[in-house]
């Protein structure tokens, strides 16, 4: 997806800035580097998230696998 390519780079272009801040000792930068790589992610995130939401197949009943739930029960006490 397009939009997700975009804000890979963007992401990409944002921890390349958080690694050079890391260098210094600007508190204040390294916090605003920081934030920035954070609300990027989190975008990003979401847009994925939505996305994998969207191609997800529709509710419905499941189908029969042949499992099922049990509990193994040890009789020897």
């Amino acid at each position: 997806d397009g939009d997700n390519a975009a804000k890979k780079v963007e992401l990409e272009g944002a921890i390349a800035d958080l690694k050079k801040s890391l260098e210094g000792t600007d508190l204040s930068a390294i916090k605003s580097a920081t934030e920035k790589v954070s609300e990027i992610s989190q975008q990003l995130g979401a847009a994925l998230y939505a996305a994998n939401a969207a191609q997800a197949p529709a509710g419905g009943t499941p189908a029969d696998d042949g499992v099922q739930d049990a509990e193994v029960v040890d009789e020897q006490k």
